[in-house]
């Protein structure tokens, strides 16, 4: 096992890739897990998949089979040349591997400050009405999220990792 391993999850517009950079930004080791690691793919098996079944919900399918390859989150996270590593992003499959991590970080934000956010994002998930209902949906349910400590990112970004960087053991 790794030195320290800490992942960051959290809804679409909460600032996942925001902590991330900062966090890069003052030196830290960080895995992007929503561009180095996440593919869709069975949230049990990590099998790819081409796309959803004839007849679903082709959004909410997709976000319900965003995953990350365990076994290479493990090998990461195995990795000791670097004294703390930060995974951050969304995993549909977390708990294949959030036994790894010393804590969990669950990125929250007001509904206001949440829509803002993903009104600023065009290319992104969020944007388009459809998914923004189902993105609203799941930031109030929690859904698809790990138990962990809320950090709320509705202040600044060096704020928000100041905050997180307290809570470190």
């Amino acid at each position: 096992m790794g030195i320290r391993n800490y992942l960051i999850e959290g809804s679409s517009g909460t600032g996942k890739t925001s902590v991330a950079s900062e966090l890069e930004r003052r030196g830290y080791n960080v895995v992007h897990g929503d561009r180095v690691l996440a593919y869709v793919g069975d949230p049990e098996t990590g099998r790819a998949l081409a796309g959803p079944p004839d007849g679903a919900d082709r959004i909410a399918w997709g976000y319900a089979h965003w995953i990350w390859p365990a076994e290479r989150v493990r090998a990461i996270a195995a990795d000791t040349t670097h004294p703390v590593t930060f995974f951050c992003g969304g995993s549909r499959n977390f708990h294949k591997f959030l036994h790894l991590f010393d804590k969990v970080f669950v990125l929250d934000i007001d509904v206001e400050t949440l829509n803002r956010r993903l009104d600023g994002r065009p290319d992104e998930p969020g944007f388009e009405p459809a998914e923004r209902a189902l993105v609203l949906r799941y930031h109030k349910t929690r859904e698809h999220l790990p138990v962990g400590i809320n950090i709320d990112t509705a202040g600044s970004i060096t704020g928000v990792v100041d905050d997180i960087l307290a809570q470190l053991t």
